[in-house]
């Protein structure tokens, strides 16, 4: 019984944080209006608009703030942003998705894992971040690099 208690408590945590995660992180058009956002680390990341900039702040827990309007000269690592050889499908990834709350654990190559809400957040979040998470299993990921709004460990 107490294991059914623990799991019905972390698939509310994981509904809490899907529902937060669509609800409190703002839409964005696809409008493309290139600006260059930097961390507090001085890291520098190209995103394809202000609004794409805050939105992956609210869903990683970063903090990039606008610094010029274009490209980053000293970029980190790979931008997201449109680029002519982009992909409609890679764009269309971006997209809202919805608050259907079907939890599945994806593994980058490195083997870190990562739960998301549904298959349309773990292709989003790869979108945004530039970062190749892919389908591990359904179900959450009980491990360190889980999302940080939800439980690592059921005892």
């Amino acid at each position: 019984m107490k294991t059914i208690s623990t799991l019905l408590l972390v698939a509310f945590l994981a509904l809490l944080w899907s529902y937060g995660e669509a609800q409190q992180c703002q839409n964005c058009s696809l409008r493309i209006w290139i600006v260059c956002g930097r961390n507090r680390n001085g890291n520098e990341r190209r995103f394809r608009n202000l609004c794409v900039m805050n939105q992956y702040n609210c869903l990683n827990g970063e903090n990039y703030s606008f610094v010029r309007n274009g490209s980053c000269p000293n970029e980190f690592f790979k931008s997201q942003s449109y680029d002519e050889t982009e992909s409609l499908d890679q764009v269309k990834a971006c997209s809202t998705c919805s608050g259907d709350f079907e939890p599945l654990c994806g593994r980058n190559e490195n083997g870190d894992r990562r739960t998301f809400s549904n298959t349309c957040a773990l292709n989003r979040y790869n979108c945004l971040t530039g970062e190749g998470y892919k389908f591990f299993k359904n179900g959450l990921c009980f491990q360190k690099k889980a999302h940080p709004n939800l439980p690592v460990s059921v005892n």
